[in-house]
């Protein structure tokens, strides 16, 4: 069972980024996908859209953001249960013969030890929603408004003021 679950999720942070969105298109396919069929053994026919599922607005922005989680996801699942199988046993059995249940063991010993390597991970998504988006944010805004990529970028070639962009991207 989990490694049929690790699997699915390392999956995406395996494949090349140019296959994986036409390998969750194809899982999607209404005639040849997995999702479809799946749904209809188990009995929940009645979830699938009558167009399909990148057939309308907002089926398919639905799925966009489920293939982002999903194409994300595979390394940090990767990470944190690498992290959680080097925690020391000894912590745990001597929790265990002190009395506490599993949901003390994560929220007063699982949690904290790991919470390091969650920081990082917030951070690296953080960043990485940036990423995504810093395309959208580096033309000049027709509205008038500036977001923070084009007042680096003015501050820095039409000013020439380079100390105060670096400091800018710093914050």
């Amino acid at each position: 069972g989990y490694r049929i679950f690790r699997f699915t999720f390392l999956l995406p942070s395996l494949m090349p980024g140019v296959i994986l969105p036409m390998l969750f298109s194809f899982m999607l396919d209404s005639s040849m996908g997995v999702l479809t069929p799946l749904l209809r053994a188990i009995g929940l026919g009645d979830l699938v859209p009558v167009n399909g599922w990148l057939g309308t607005y907002e089926t398919a922005q639905t799925m966009i953001i489920v293939y982002m989680f999903w194409s994300g996801c595979g390394t940090s699942i990767m990470l944190m249960s690498g992290n959680i199988n080097r925690l020391p046993a000894e912590v745990f059995e001597s929790a265990r013969l002190d009395g506490v249940n599993i949901f003390q063991e994560l929220w007063h010993l699982v949690i904290p030890m790991i919470l390091p390597l969650f920081s990082i991970m917030i951070i690296s998504g953080v960043n990485t929603i940036l990423g995504i988006y810093k395309v959208y944010f580096s033309f000049p805004c027709r509205t008038g408004i500036t977001c923070c990529i084009t007042d680096i970028y003015r501050i820095a070639k039409i000013i020439s003021f380079y100390k105060c962009s670096v400091a800018y991207c710093l914050l």
